[in-house]
């Protein structure tokens, strides 16, 4: 839990918002160029065609709180909250459904 809820965001972040959003920015593009390549990099890293458009929307939004915020943790709490909440639908309430 503490991994898949709270570590794999914070690195996912760190790469695909902090250096690969941060990088692609110092172009000068217009914001959403980079928040597409990059969100479709994070799409394919998933490498789960059933959840692309989840993880592509994450990320175009995690895009847009860096280019907001200037920072990448507003996106980190918000990938954590998402991941906590698919956690507990998966595993938890889950369990009650079908116990």
């Amino acid at each position: 839990v503490v991994s898949a809820c709270t570590l794999t965001p914070i690195a996912e972040e760190l790469i695909f918002r902090g250096f690969l959003y941060g990088t692609l920015r110092t172009y000068k593009l217009p914001w959403w160029v980079p928040a597409i390549v990059v969100s479709v990099l994070f799409g394919l890293a998933h490498m789960q065609w059933n959840v692309a458009i989840d993880v592509f929307c994450l990320s175009m939004v995690a895009c847009a709180l860096r280019e907001l915020t200037g920072s990448i943790w507003a996106g980190v709490l918000l990938h954590i909250l998402k991941n906590l909440v698919a956690f507990m639908v998966m595993f938890v309430f889950a369990q009650g459904a079908v116990g």
